[in-house]
């Protein structure tokens, strides 16, 4: 009867650190890596309130043209584009979990932009192959 017992509780215990293992692996904070910052001129007044992964050149072009700005080469299979829009973004993250919390099923990114608005300023960087979406977008 004992063994039963301590059998059970051993069970528990290994359920309960799946449950915290797997609780962590979703809402730790994950740091994306910016590579080469380039700050590109653009003719238009930017607001430096938002930020686009670029994931392939189609969306490259269209989204130079949209906002007036000719984005820097980049190997879409290797990296992806992140274009902030007058504001250097000093940080960005993301958490496993966003995915499953909005009906559109992608990360939600969390950014930490620089005080200063560069007004006729984008600032690109090369990041991993990850699609991210800013909060509110």
């Amino acid at each position: 009867m004992r063994g039963a017992y301590r059998r059970g509780k051993f069970l528990f215990l290994i359920f309960l650190l799946i449950i915290m293992s797997l609780y962590l692996l979703l809402t730790v904070r994950r740091n994306v890596k910016l590579l080469d910052e380039r700050e590109v001129p653009t003719e238009r007044t930017t607001l430096g309130l938002f930020w686009k992964v670029i994931e392939n050149e189609d969306f490259s072009v269209r989204f130079g043209k949209e906002y007036n700005v000719i984005l820097p080469e980049n190997d879409f299979r290797r990296h992806n584009l992140l274009v902030s829009d007058g504001r250097r973004i000093l940080r960005l993250r993301y958490r496993l979990i966003s995915k499953y919390q909005w009906r559109y099923r992608f990360l939600m990114g969390e950014e930490v932009f620089d005080n200063r608005h560069y007004p006729h300023s984008m600032f690109v960087y090369r990041i991993k192959k990850i699609y991210l979406h800013q909060y509110g977008d």
